[in-house]
């Protein structure tokens, strides 16, 4: 090299290089895997060792802290741990304690008390005339029951309900009616409300009688009479759809 030249003496060069010394190749080894948490170092809040670990490093200490913990488990007294307590429930929005009895107990009351409720408003909606009319279909049934099979043409039963039916084209269907009741009247109590006895009213949708002082003019807005009238054109569709889908039957 050159007088006054810094620069150290490079490799491959023909002169005085070969009083330069070797360059020696470093070579970078991987650290060394810090060791298990026994020697003392810091540990995590998992209970692992900080820093590096090796796959069997790491499954040793895990099974070690596994079995630690399960020591620990079985030396805790019960009273402190909870074995073999029964499940506390609370209430979601109080946070008071409930027994699961008590609670199923109440629930089912109150289902019973809705149910009873709900039977006693329907049965204050009813009139006396619907109650009187199904506790006598129940006694007709209880007593169909009871009778054969086959009704004959002499069964006295069949007969008379069929008496009873009054045709609206039936020349004494009015002689009928006033028959049937004056004898309606007679078997009323004597305290029992007046009922209406004037011409046959229009009908309405829940079946609702005119007051016994109504004097026959109906001064509603004919909404009712729409209502039935919409109702049968609704029926009468209705069955002739079902004779037309089986006319090539």
């Amino acid at each position: 090299p050159r007088e006054g030249d810094a620069d150290p003496p490079r490799a491959g060069r023909s002169g005085d290089d070969d009083d330069a010394p070797p360059i020696q190749k470093v070579a970078f080894a991987r650290a060394a895997p810090k060791k298990d948490a026994e020697a003392g170092g810091p540990k995590m809040s998992s209970g692992h060792a900080a820093g590096v670990l090796s796959g069997s490093q790491f499954r040793d200490a895990e099974a070690k802290l596994k079995a630690e913990k399960t020591a620990a488990a079985a030396a805790m007294d019960p009273a402190a741990s909870g074995a073999g307590q029964a499940t506390i429930y609370r209430d979601k929005r109080t946070g008071k304690r409930v027994d699961v009895a008590d609670e199923a107990a109440r629930i089912e009351q109150e289902r019973e008390a809705k149910a009873r409720e709900e039977r006693e408003q329907f049965e204050w909606g009813r009139g006396t005339k619907q109650k009187q009319d199904e506790a006598a279909a129940r006694a007709e049934l209880r007593a169909v029951a009871s009778q054969p099979f086959a009704r004959t043409a002499e069964d006295a039963g069949l007969e008379q309900m069929r008496r009873d039916v009054i045709h609206d084209d039936d020349p004494m269907a009015a002689y009928m009616r006033g028959k049937r009741e004056k004898t309606e009247a007679r078997a009323r109590p004597a305290d029992a409300r007046s009922v209406y006895k004037g011409p046959t009213p229009p009908p309405n949708r829940f079946g609702i009688r005119p007051g016994y002082r109504w004097d026959g003019v109906d001064r509603g807005n004919g909404w009712e009479g729409k209502l039935q009238n919409a109702a049968a054109q609704a029926t009468g569709r209705k069955n002739d759809k079902y004779a037309w889908s089986c006319a090539d039957m």
